[in-house]
């Protein structure tokens, strides 16, 4: 074993063993080869998402960085072979490949491990706002040579000893592109027929993501539709839809046009339904969120504050989807 791959051993832990299995990575191309890994049917990371624990340096006088908010670093790994990226205020994507090491004597089988490689990192480049770890992370990622899957944990281990990538299970409400035919059916007839022909006209182009939670604790969760696309997207955002349940499918209790990601469902409560953080920014306003309250009938403005940093309670659509995440309207 190498040193630099002892010193990843003792931090993590680990067996010499476990470590050797992981971290030959000699099945894919070298950083400067202009061959990018090919998608593969991937292994257990397939269909797995992650949100960043820590970025851990090797070197002493960097030592552990932590996230502010971890849910704005994710990290989903498509069985396509693309993955997806959320990196504080920069979205992007890199195809990757995986290979399962070897089983080997005295690993736990609570472990996996294996090579694994990004190929080059298509990413937005906007400047996200201090204390921000969205350069550092796009830096290293393609130094990743292999993962350790361990207990709730994802370890990506660089190269040349260069450090760890800690993450951990995404959490709170993801998104599904799934919105079944009463969802679409209830989504479509919430816009008048003007909409609805301008949509038949640009097929796919618009898209819909949803998350189903129960606000106001009636045993019967409610249907968040978020709809991205030219039609439903500008500058401050784009429309975020709230559904209940009703006589023989939902009913829309209200509408949004100007929304971004990340929505957080609070712990509070106004009249029986949990208050709604809601993410604005653009159009020439400063970015903030906004508490929904709802006032017996519907949803009203209470407070707006910076979206930093985020306010307390459980994120909805989680995962940070994309106009390509979504089904077409």
């Amino acid at each position: 074993m190498s040193p630099s791959l002892a010193r990843v051993a003792r931090w993590l832990g680990l067996a010499a063993p476990v470590v050797i299995g992981i971290a030959t990575g000699s099945l894919l191309p070298s950083p400067g080869s202009a061959q990018a890994p090919a998608p593969k049917v991937p292994g257990p990371l397939a269909g797995s998402q992650w949100q960043l624990v820590a970025i851990q340096s090797m070197e002493e006088s960097i030592g552990r960085r932590l996230p502010q908010d971890p849910g704005r670093y994710t990290l989903r790994f498509g069985a396509d072979g693309t993955a997806r990226l959320q990196l504080d205020c920069n979205r992007g994507q890199a195809p990757w490949q995986a290979s399962p090491a070897q089983p080997m004597g005295g690993s736990s089988s609570q472990e996996l491990s294996g090579s694994l490689r990004f190929g080059p990192l298509d990413l937005s480049r906007a400047l996200c706002p201090p204390p921000s770890l969205a350069a550092p992370l796009a830096d290293q990622l393609p130094f990743v040579r292999s993962y350790l899957l361990r207990g709730d944990k994802l370890f990506l281990s660089l190269m040349a000893d260069g450090g760890i990538l800690e993450w951990g299970p995404l959490e709170g409400i993801p998104f599904s592109s799934a919105l079944g035919r009463d969802g679409r059916a209830a989504i479509l007839q919430a816009m008048d027929a003007g909409a609805r022909r301008s949509l038949s006209q640009s097929p796919g182009e618009n898209r819909a993501v949803v998350a189903r939670t129960d606000l106001n604790r009636d045993g019967r969760p409610e249907l968040l539709a978020y709809l991205m696309g030219p039609y439903f997207c500008g500058s401050g955002g784009c429309t975020l839809q709230l559904f209940t349940p009703g006589k023989g499918g939902w009913r829309l209790l209200q509408s949004w046009t100007i929304t971004r990601l990340p929505l957080v469902v609070a712990p509070s409560k106004s009249h029986g339904w949990q208050d709604i953080w809601r993410s604005e920014s653009g159009g020439g306003a400063p970015a903030s969120v906004v508490r929904e309250r709802f006032d017996g009938r519907r949803y009203r403005p209470a407070e707006r504050r910076p979206p930093r940093p985020l306010p307390a309670g459980t994120g909805v659509f989680v995962g940070d989807p994309g106009l390509e995440d979504g089904a077409p309207l």
